[in-house]
């Protein structure tokens, strides 16, 4: 579902779509290419009916399913889930590749934080794909967190304010 409003300022188009279809779509898109590297897929997408500006779900999930096969070269599991709440949307993209040993459990990048500032995954976070994904999410008040996952890989969760409308502005709020 594509729909065009206009923002706050009344001068430019914003184009939002379902965050759900949009990431189905995407990983439709990968999955012939994932059967080729033996990558199974596994997505959980159901129940979600949030909806959220075209430049950021777009870009972000192609950022997420991109650092997550690049961390496959062997093959491996993918996971895409999706959850809603009152609030806000979370997209998690887990991958069963390879994270650096020094990794840390958590990790989240707030927009005090920068890739630069946290050198011991200086080569993991720079990833150019996962960058976008962290500045895209800075870009609407979001927040990109990585975590290393027990059984080997890593999880990377993009959290967004959900947009609220009314009298056709489009805006985004956090929860409180």
């Amino acid at each position: 579902m594509r729909e065009q409003r206009d923002n706050p300022a009344g001068k430019l188009q914003t184009d939002v779509i379902s965050v759900a279809d949009a990431t189905a779509r995407a990983v439709q898109h990968i999955r012939q290419a994932c059967k080729a590297k033996g990558i199974e897929i596994e997505t959980d997408l159901s129940g979600v009916t949030v909806e959220a500006p075209s430049t950021l779900i777009i870009p972000a999930v192609a950022g997420l399913l991109t650092n997550a096969i690049a961390a496959m070269p062997a093959g491996g599991e993918l996971s895409v889930t999706l959850v809603e709440t009152e609030f806000q949307w979370e997209l998690e993209v887990a991958d069963s590749g390879v994270a650096p040993s020094q990794f840390p459990t958590s990790l989240g990048l707030h927009k005090t934080e920068t890739v630069q500032s946290l050198p011991t995954i200086l080569e993991f976070e720079a990833h150019a794909a996962l960058h976008s994904v962290i500045q895209l999410a800075e870009k609407h008040c979001g927040d990109v967190h990585t975590f290393a996952c027990p059984l080997g890989g890593s999880a990377h969760v993009l959290t967004v304010p959900k947009l609220i409308t009314s009298d056709n502005q489009t805006q985004s709020r956090r929860a409180g």
